[in-house]
């Protein structure tokens, strides 16, 4: 399939103000994508086999066996382990970044570095508390080093060299 999704079917938005379900968008270029090139497919999707709540999936919210569960982010689906955390978290948002391929898989704002949604800067003071800007991007802090005297002092698979596990 030449298309790359861009909201994933387990996401699922629920729009109750007119009562419609967005069923999924795709966009239809390859690695870099805009916004004007996406179609979206209101109540039933188009063909998309992998698709977990298109309309035959097991788990999808229309099947007869599937509980009635709400799908929005936020909500959660009980019968898919999900605590309604909505999926990965964002840049900006706490956490871990999102996962990315290109600019417009992230929130608005970010850009896609090496697979990860970060924040552009030109300064630290743009960045969100705690980050600085390194390279044009907000960064966390670096892990802080484990301080050791012996190689059992460290996880599994590290040693303890010159006090710092390794």
């Amino acid at each position: 399939m030449s298309m790359r999704t861009a909201f994933t079917y387990g996401l699922g938005l629920s729009l109750s103000l007119f009562a419609t379900t967005m069923s999924g968008c795709y966009i239809n270029t390859g690695e870099d994508c805009d916004w004007e090139d996406e179609e979206c497919f209101w109540d039933d999707a188009p063909d998309a086999p992998d698709a977990p709540d298109a309309p035959d999936a097991p788990d999808a919210p229309d099947a007869p066996d599937a509980p009635d569960a709400p799908d929005a982010p936020g909500i959660g689906r009980p019968d898919r382990n999900d605590d309604g955390d909505g999926g990965d978290s964002s840049a900006g948002a706490g956490g871990e970044p999102a996962a990315c391929v290109a600019d417009c898989d992230c929130p608005s704002g970010s850009a896609c570095v090496d697979g990860t949604c970060k924040l552009p800067c030109a300064a630290s003071c743009e960045c969100p508390e705690g980050e600085s800007c390194e390279g044009g991007h907000c960064e966390p802090p670096p892990e802080p080093a484990i301080s050791c005297e012996v190689d059992c002092d460290c996880p599994s698979g590290s040693a303890c060299v010159e006090g710092v596990c390794s």
